[in-house]
């Protein structure tokens, strides 16, 4: 063997604590000492009981290194102060277990108590019982730390609500709350996974919303309530506009969002975009096969121009389908690009057999538009009221509505904020208010610069001066102030771009105090109810064929309780990314 062999060395990947003092060779079957460079064998039929023998007896190691390697080689098991604790490492089990989505019976299996044995000679196997109680437990004091946590804020939650039938004839309802907290990261948790109990109706369903508000004692702290669009999600926007406390402006109509399951607009696009990028392919083996029916030009132009169709759709279901960012102050920024394709495709041959039913159905949901999301963009300085109205305005005109009235359409608005205004300004009390503006954030943001400037550029046509304000800062009321002084003056265009919303309003906390507490509850509200979906998603795997016997209370347990230990990781959403595009999470409906 060379010493050019020996230079070659790599890290042996064995359980044994001397080989950090061997250097080896490349094929691994010699070692040679670090301190003396005496070369031994390493075949692992030999062991390393000559090795450890040499590091004991070696002249050239250093003392402080001896002292340290005569301690491991005599205590090679765990550190000194370490002691085995079954308590401790039950629960640990438990958190591991509600986490991984595991069967609770894994407490009880052989191989792999026998591979904990392996790691920890003091271990002792642990019944599903226990795993279950413990894991009950450590939820339930979750669950009253949430619920005190509920209590001290004194921002509104914005509620997704939705109903999911089981492969195993089981029907159940999740509820998940959305807010921004102090720190104005937005949070959302699960607060209820219920199983519904026959009949399958509106009142039972309303019931278990109403229970579960109050158990979190959240009853007169509801902004927003976003739904699926089931029929019977509407019946259930009724009663909860009657049963809530303090709704605001007598609640808001619902809207529903208009893609549904059954049309599975998303999932044609990918299709259609994976054909695309094998088009030669594709027509080469089609026409082959089906010569008198071949594939032509005509038709490849007329899948693009639906791709093109389609792709607003699918941007519009990602960028609703967030988790920590906002999505109700970029409603019309998403919901234009739609109106503007069924306006430039609105009489084209190509389209004339689905456009006016979809288009038909689109106005259905959104002729009107919900005041949350029009007080969502009021609320962002890039925008606020002018900048808010003239999207309102650019999307009735592309849809073709005329019963619509800028001039009584802004009345209106600017009534119903004011009114949300005043009630926010009671309840934080007068506060002093200083002129002098604060620097903004500009760190990440969710609108592409691209889109921004195509939406600025629309507005710019229609109210040239709303985007290029030049007011100043006077001693008016907060309302004013903020409604009439330019906030993005000193920033350009592509810091604008990116602000980071929730980022500026944390740095107006002296400035605007009542208008930061109205952002901070509405710009916490959901377009879509894809946070109720994703559970659902991972309900396909906690209850499976090997856990139907699950009693109601544990399917809950396991899936609020790994929905917080996620949170505290902010971890929410980023697994099972699979599950995230499937096709039915593309439904959604508002209320207020």
């Amino acid at each position: 063997m060379t010493e050019d062999d020996m230079l070659k060395i790599t890290s042996r990947k064995g359980s044994s604590r001397v080989w950090p003092h061997f250097f080896l060779t490349t094929n691994k079957l010699r070692a040679k000492c670090r301190y003396c460079e005496l070369i031994y064998t390493a075949q692992s039929k030999n062991g390393t009981g000559h090795l450890i023998r040499h590091m004991k007896a070696c002249k050239h190691r250093p003392e402080s290194d001896q002292r340290s390697m005569d301690e491991f080689l005599n205590k090679p098991n765990a550190p000194e102060q370490y002691t085995y604790n079954y308590d401790e490492c039950t629960a640990e089990l438990s958190r591991m277990i509600i986490q991984t989505e595991e069967p609770f019976l894994l407490a009880e299996h052989n191989e792999f108590n026998k591979y904990i044995k392996k790691n920890q000679p003091e271990h002792k196997p642990t019944g599903r019982k226990t795993v279950r109680s413990n894991a009950m437990k450590q939820y339930c004091e979750l669950k009253q730390k949430l619920i005190s946590d509920f209590a001290n804020m004194t921002c509104r939650f914005n509620l997704t609500v939705d109903a999911w039938d089981s492969s195993y004839d089981y029907s159940y309802i999740c509820i998940t709350a959305h807010w921004i907290d102090r720190e104005w990261n937005l949070q959302k948790r699960i607060i209820s996974f219920s199983k519904l109990e026959f009949p399958y109706n509106a009142i039972n369903m309303h019931n278990i919303i109403i229970n579960s508000i109050c158990e979190y004692n959240i009853k007169s702290k509801i902004l927003s309530v976003t739904f699926d669009n089931a029929i019977v999600m509407t019946s259930i926007a009724n009663m909860l506009k009657t049963s809530l406390e303090s709704v605001l402006l007598d609640g808001v109509k619902y809207r529903k969002f208009p893609l549904e399951n059954n049309t599975r607009w998303n999932s044609m696009y990918i299709m259609l975009s994976a054909c695309i990028e094998y088009k030669e392919h594709l027509t080469g083996f089609w026409n082959s096969v089906y010569p008198d029916n071949p594939l032509l030009d005509t038709h490849w132009n007329n899948m693009e121009m639906y791709v093109d169709f389609l792709c607003a759709f699918m941007d519009a279901t990602k960028s609703f389908s967030h988790v920590y960012k906002t999505t109700s102050p970029y409603f019309h920024a998403k919901i234009i690009p739609i109106a503007q394709l069924f306006d430039k495709y609105r009489g084209v041959e190509s389209h004339s057999g689905f456009l006016p039913k979809m288009e038909k159905k689109f106005l259905k949901y959104w002729t009107d538009i919900s005041y949350i999301y029009v007080f969502a963009i009021i609320l962002d300085p890039r925008w606020k009221f002018d900048g808010a109205i003239s999207l309102v305005t650019i999307y009735k005109q592309l849809m073709n509505i005329t019963n619509f009235n800028v001039d009584s359409y802004k009345d209106e608005i600017r009534y119903a904020f004011f009114i949300v205004f005043n009630h926010y300004e009671c309840l934080n009390g007068s506060l002093n208010r200083s002129s002098s503006r604060v620097s903004a954030s500009s760190s990440g943001g969710a609108f592409a610069g691209a889109a921004l400037n195509k939406l600025k550029g629309l507005v710019s046509q229609l109210r040239p001066d709303v985007v290029q304000s030049t007011s100043a800062t006077s001693d008016l009321a907060e309302y004013h102030m903020y409604i009439n002084y330019d906030y993005m003056r000193s920033f350009s265009e592509d810091e604008a771009n990116v602000l980071d919303l929730l980022g500026w309003w944390r740095g107006q906390r002296r400035q605007l105090p009542v208008m930061l507490a109205m952002a901070q509850d509405f710009l916490s509200a959901q377009v879509s109810s894809v946070a109720s979906e994703r559970a659902f998603s991972a309900l396909k795997r906690v209850l499976d064929e090997k856990r139907t016997s699950l009693r109601s209370d544990t399917l809950e347990m396991c899936v609020c309780y790994k929905d917080w230990m996620d949170a505290e990781d902010r971890m929410q959403g980023t697994k099972n990314q699979e599950d995230e595009n499937s096709d039915d999470e593309t439904s959604t409906e508002s209320t207020a």
